[in-house]
Order: structure tokens, then C-alpha cells, then sequence
């Protein structure tokens, strides 16, 4: 099964959305931290679960270059790219062998839908939290008009538009509930 699949249209679908520059977003945001943690990577895929695992089937998953989002494949001094596979960290080599699993072209930018979450995160997330993917991508669902990012420090940080989203309140009553919650 590819853990990846492209989308026939990989637009970031939220117009209102600022992907760029998140902190430039007009829209309400939420941060959401793990309570005092020894499993970063564990607990995130926990609160992802806790927070989205009801409406996961929704979410897209957004980058602006997906070959390039680990640290590893630059040559910061040639400003080029080397995309094979066994000259890389363990965690990069594991995130672009899961790409060139699920058939991601190497100049693919968009959103793709995720058909393995247990694959997919902790993938993600390992190349987050260890520093080798500096970025995450972003989450997004469009039915419920918000996104999501992971942070390398055990949070996720939560854009949405409009206080009275259904989606959106259940769960932030979760967060509140579970995690700690920053405006």
C-alpha cells in the first residue's frame, strides 16, 4: 500500500490560508502542547488521535516541496539537492523511501492523502522532532475549513476561521481537556 497518494488537484484548498508565512494568517489560531513529556513522538501521534483521529479520513497533507523538506538532501554550499536514498540519516532515508514508495515525483509540490496514518506519522514526525525536517507540512481539512502543523517541541499550532465551527469547538474542548492550550 503507498502510504501517499497525489491528488488530481494538490491545491492547498483554504484560500484564506497563508502557507508561506503562518504567522502573517488572518485566521484565529490555537497552540496545543503536550503536558510534560519522556515520548514526544509517541504522545504527538496520541494527541493526533485524541484531536483529529474521528475526522482523519478528511485531512489532506500539505508541502510545498515534498523531496526537499529534510535538512539532509541540501548542499547548502553547492545550493543543489541529492536525492539518493543511502547517503542519508536514518530518518531522512525513511521519510524519502516512503515517498518514492508511494510514487511522489521529485518536484511534486500540493497536498496528497495519507492511506497509512501508523506509517505516515511516525515517519513525519521523527524527521520534526529530531531537527531533520525543520518544517512540518501542514494538515488540512476543507470540509471543516481549518489546518494544523507538528512543532519539534511537542505542540501542534491550529488555524481555523470562524469561532462557531463544530469541528473545530469539539475539538478544542478535547485540547483543553487533555493538553495544554495557548492562544
Amino acid at each position: 500500500m503507498k502510504v501517499l497518494g497525489i491528488l488530481e488537484n494538490p491545491e492547498f484548498p483554504l484560500k484564506w490560508a497563508n502557507t508561506e508565512y503562518l504567522r502573517e494568517n488572518t485566521s484565529l489560531r490555537k497552540e496545543i502542547y503536550l503536558n510534560d513529556s519522556e515520548d514526544v513522538q509517541n504522545d504527538l501521534i496520541y494527541l493526533f488521535y485524541n484531536l483529529f483521529g474521528n475526522c482523519k479520513d478528511q485531512l489532506l497533507v500539505y508541502h510545498k516541496l515534498w523531496w526537499e523538506a529534510c535538512l539532509s538532501v541540501w548542499n547548502i554550499s553547492m545550493d543543489t539537492y541529492d536525492f539518493d536514498v543511502d547517503s542519508k540519516p536514518e530518518d531522512c532515508r525513511n521519510y524519502l523511501n516512503m515517498l518514492s514508495e508511494s510514487g511522489i515525483p521529485e518536484d511534486y509540490s500540493g497536498c496528497c492523502k495519507c492511506n497509512a496514518w501508523d506509517t505516515f506519522l511516525p515517519i513525519i514526525l521523527r524527521c520534526i522532532i529530531s531537527g531533520e525536517a525543520p518544517y512540518s507540512p501542514l494538515f488540512v481539512n476543507a470540509k471543516d475549513e481549518f489546518f494544523f502543523y507538528f512543532h519539534h517541541t511537542g505542540s501542534i499550532g491550529i488555524y481555523f476561521r470562524d469561532r462557531e465551527n463544530k469541528r473545530v469547538q469539539r475539538i478544542l474542548e478535547t485540547a483543553f481537556e487533555l493538553y495544554n492550550v495557548v492562544d
